[in-house]
């Protein structure tokens, strides 16, 4: 061992960059789209190389519009979205809540919280086998996890279910 580093790493449960795109979000459900889009764009500006040139509602609006529907075997960053306790509009809310999610999965990257995204807007998720030029090489529908799917559901402590409380079900 080198001796140098740290022995153990630290992991902060909030940073300003995602709280900031909580807020967003927050703004978004409450059609506050300019505001929203301040928020977005301090993302924008901080985490990538080359920021577009222009980011606003009008700019979301079409790049939202110009791509399709993420498949199995095209994956895009726009995902059918199935909310049961959320409810948005078709059009710009829509919009604003693709580009929102896309940026918080770059965000939250290997941190566990995309998983949050996927029960809160009923994201379907798919498993994809890729090959090594990196194209979708086959998909495998029978692990398919669809919105509100049993197996998201967290599972009570064992303790309570030794305690006599069923368990949920999966």
């Amino acid at each position: 061992m080198a001796g140098i580093g740290y022995a153990r790493g630290a992991y902060a449960p909030f940073t300003t960059e995602e709280t900031m795109l909580v807020r967003a979000e927050a703004l978004i459900h409450l059609k506050r789209y300019d505001e929203a889009v301040v928020d977005m764009k301090r993302w924008v500006d901080n985490a990538l190389v080359r920021p577009p040139a222009t980011f606003n509602v009008a700019t979301i609006n079409t790049w939202a519009n110009g791509i399709n529907y993420s498949s199995a075997r095209i994956p895009t960053a726009k995902k059918k979205l199935d909310p049961k306790m959320i409810s948005f509009e078709a059009g710009t809310q829509e919009n604003m809540l693709h580009a929102l999610l896309f940026l918080r999965r770059v965000e939250t990257l290997h941190m566990g919280l995309r998983w949050f995204d996927v029960k809160r807007y009923g994201i379907e998720v798919e498993r994809r086998v890729l090959s090594s030029s990196g194209a979708v090489a086959s998909v495998e529908t029978e692990t398919k996890l669809i919105a509100r799917d049993k197996r998201a559901a967290l599972q009570i402590p064992s303790e309570v279910i030794a305690a006599g409380l069923t368990p949920n079900p999966r």
